[in-house]
């Protein structure tokens, strides 16, 4: 059974946020610096960590974007409109299942959450 996380999606500035930072991007192999491509489909968003020199749009026409943080600690913060189209208004927490070079973002979780 895949490893799953159970996280909180906030508000700044007014704006929808979701906020993934340390052990959910480590599981996934992400690192600070490192680009990925958000897509969304559904209810689920799912980030994409780019190999070096990758298309970052590809067949999947995802923008790409880049993995803050400093030292080992890497940071993914998703922010805007994209939040509620994605997971519905009244969402309030998310699962992040990481595997690897990718991390499954849903409002539905699969079981063992931690």
């Amino acid at each position: 059974m895949s490893k799953s996380y159970i996280r909180k999606l906030g508000v700044n500035r007014g704006k929808p946020r979701l906020w993934l930072q340390g052990a959910v991007l480590v599981d996934a192999g992400f690192a600070p610096g490192d680009r990925y491509a958000l897509l969304c489909r559904g209810v689920a968003m799912r980030l994409r960590r780019l190999r070096p020199g990758e298309d970052p749009h590809g067949a999947e026409h995802a923008k790409p974007r880049k993995v803050s943080g400093k030292g080992p600690l890497p940071i993914v913060d998703i922010s805007g409109a994209v939040i509620p189209e994605t997971f519905g208004a009244d969402a309030v927490e998310v699962c992040c299942v990481p595997s690897r070079g990718v991390v499954v973002v849903s409002v539905e979780s699969p079981g063992g959450a931690s």
